[in-house]
């Protein structure tokens, strides 16, 4: 796959590939329990609750 082009893709590729990563290495293993199950998707729902609310201040700055 090809690498973004502008450097505004770029840095939003770069925190994608991060937060997979992130993501990656927190995920409970095959042996988890119920319990780790659930916070682990708590977590998720929080993280993208978070960048819903910060998300669209973030797309206002630059519109004038």
């Amino acid at each position: 796959m090809a690498l973004p082009q502008c450097e505004e893709c770029k840095a939003i590729y770069r925190e994608l590939l991060e937060f997979v990563e992130i993501s990656r290495q927190s995920k409970p293993g095959p042996n988890a329990t119920p319990q780790q199950l659930a916070a682990w998707f708590d977590q998720r729902d929080a993280d993208e609750e978070f960048s819903l609310r910060v998300r669209p201040a973030l797309s206002n700055l630059g519109a004038d």
